[in-house]
């Protein structure tokens, strides 16, 4: 889990810890480094951002993994659905609350 804002780390170091999610590691930073691949990737972050780290994002993911983006707008789905299309993802889903969505894509 990845983040660059203290309280955040902190709150998810609480959660990690009181759910006994042993194999979740928490860090500070503002992009994921290292070569791990996942199955699934959360990330719940602005579309600016998410355009910008999108291509680590898709190459982070395992070959069978989940993309699920949140903290976007309605009017960010077109671009980022258009986005998971050039990177050959399936759109599996987009659920909208009020003016935002969360879109999952699959590989």
């Amino acid at each position: 889990a990845i983040d660059n804002d203290d309280w955040s780390i902190e709150n998810a170091r609480e959660n990690v810890e009181r759910n006994r999610c042993i194999h979740i590691r928490v860090e500070k930073g503002d992009h994921p480094g290292g070569s791990c691949s996942f199955d699934i990737i959360l990330a719940n972050i602005n579309r600016n951002i998410i355009v910008e780290q999108f291509p680590t994002l898709v190459e982070r993911m395992r070959s069978n993994g989940s993309l699920v983006l949140s903290g976007l707008l309605v009017e960010d789905e077109n671009e980022i659905s258009q986005l998971g299309e050039q990177y050959a993802l399936r759109k599996i889903n987009c659920n909208t609350k009020g003016n935002w969505i969360s879109i999952r894509f699959d590989r």
